[in-house]
C-alpha cells in the first residue's frame, strides 16, 4: 500500500470515527442482505463508504446474492488508517476479509483455518483455485483472527450480525496480506538460523517463493544448535533443507488428522500424524507453532531437524498413492471447493 486514501474516501472513514462507539451495540437486520447491512450499520460506515465505488460492483453483487459469506468488517477507526487510493488493492483487501462460507462465533472451534475470497495472483499465489487463509482462534469468548501479522491478531469486537445470506463480524484492524518467505521468516526470531541457512543455498529462496503452493516445516534454534551445518558441504545441506519443504501442496495443521505421508522437494516422503492429545508431528517432531501463513504457502515451526536418510523409504513414483492422498487429498478438496471449512 503505497499511497493515500482518496481525499473524499478518507473524509468519510475519519468523519466516521465517531460511530465506533455505536458500534458495539449495532443490530443487524437478518431480512437483509450482507452488503444492505454494511451500508446501514453505523460502526461500519467506512467500509461502507468504499462499498459504494464503482470498484466493488462485483464484490456487492456477491454479498447481495443467495450464497451464504462471512465478512470480517474493520471497524470505521481501522479502515482510517488505510494509506492507498488503487481500487485494485483495495478491493484485493476487502475480498481477503471475506469467507465464502457463514461461520458464526457459536461455529467456532478453538482453532482453525478458513479460506478467503482473495485469488487474485497479484497478492497471492497458492495452488489454482484456492484463496488466502486466515487462522482463527476461540478461547473464553475471545475470537482472533490471524493473517499476515503472525504475531499481531485482529480482534473481534462484535460478533454476529446476522444477515440473510450469512454473519458479520465486526474486527479493530485492517488484514494484512501475507507477504513472501523473504519478508516473513527474517521477523520470527525462532527460526532464525534456518532463514540465514536458506538464504545461504542459491536460488533456494526464489525458487521458494515462486512456487504455487508450498508448506515449510522450518527448525527452530534450538533444534539447529544441534546440527553442526559448517561441517556439511553445500549439497548436503541444500538437501536438508529440501527436506523440510512440500512443493506444490499447502497443508494447513487442521488438514492432518491421520498418519500419512508426502514427498519432499528432496524427494524423500516424511510422515505426519496427530497424536491422541491432538499435537501434531512431522517424522516424530513436533509442529510447536503451526500456520504462519506466506503469500504462496504456510509455514510451520518444529523442534527437530529431519535428516533425508530417515525418510520413508522407496522412490518417488513408489510412494504409496493411499499413505499420500491421506494428507494431500484435503488440499485436492480444497481446490475443488475453495472456502473449505477447516477445523480441529
Amino acid at each position: 500500500m503505497r499511497a493515500h486514501f482518496a481525499a473524499g474516501l478518507a473524509t468519510l472513514a475519519l468523519a466516521a470515527l465517531v460511530s465506533d462507539v455505536r458500534a458495539q451495540s449495532d443490530t443487524s437486520d437478518p431480512n437483509k442482505t450482507i452488503a444492505e447491512n454494511l451500508l446501514a450499520l453505523p460502526g461500519t460506515s467506512a467500509l461502507a463508504g468504499l462499498l459504494k465505488t464503482e470498484a466493488f460492483l462485483p464484490l456487492v453483487k456477491q454479498l447481495n446474492g443467495t450464497d451464504l459469506y462471512t465478512v470480517f468488517a474493520p471497524s470505521n477507526s481501522a479502515l482510517a488508517s488505510v494509506d492507498t487510493t488503487d481500487p485494485n488493492v483495495l478491493t484485493a483487501l476487502v475480498s481477503y476479509h471475506v469467507l465464502g462460507a457463514q461461520v458464526k462465533s457459536t461455529d467456532l472451534k478453538a482453532y482453525q483455518v478458513n479460506q478467503t475470497l482473495l485469488t487474485d495472483d497479484k497478492y497471492t499465489t497458492l495452488p489454482s483455485g484456492e484463496g488466502q487463509a486466515l487462522v482463527i482462534t476461540s478461547s473464553n469468548g475471545n475470537v482472533n483472527v490471524t493473517s499476515g501479522k503472525p504475531d499481531d491478531p485482529a480482534k473481534v469486537t462484535q460478533a454476529d450480525l446476522t444477515a440473510s445470506n450469512g454473519v458479520v463480524h465486526v474486527i479493530d484492524q485492517v488484514l494484512n496480506f501475507p507477504g513472501p518467505l523473504s519478508k516473513v521468516a527474517p521477523a520470527i526470531a525462532d527460526i532464525s538460523t534456518f532463514t540465514q541457512l536458506v538464504k545461504g543455498v542459491s536460488g533456494l529462496v526464489g525458487a521458494l517463493e515462486e512456487s504455487r503452493g508450498v508448506t515449510i516445516f522450518a527448525p527452530n534454534n534450538a533444534a539447529l544448535s544441534g546440527v553442526d551445518t559448517s561441517s556439511l558441504n553445500a549439497t548436503t545441506l541444500a538437501d536438508i533443507l529440501k527436506f523440510h519443504v512440500i512443493n506444490g501442496t499447502v497443508i494447513y495443521s487442521p488438514q492432518i488428522q491421520d498418519t500419512a505421508q508426502v514427498q519432499t522437494v528432496q524427494g524423500g516422503s516424511i510422515v505426519a500424524n496427530r497424536s491422541a492429545d491432538n499435537k501434531v508431528y512431522i517424522q516424530n517432531f513436533e509442529v510447536v507453532r503451526p500456520d504462519i501463513l506466506l503469500e504462496n504457502g504456510v509455514l510451520h515451526i518444529i523442534n527437530g531437524v529431519m535428516m533425508p536418510n530417515t525418510a520413508v523409504k522407496g522412490s518417488a513414483s513408489a510412494t504409496s498413492d493411499a499413505a499420500r492422498h491421506s494428507v494431500v487429498s484435503a488440499a485436492f478438496l480444497l481446490a475443488a471447493v475453495p472456502y473449505l471449512y477447516l477445523t480441529l
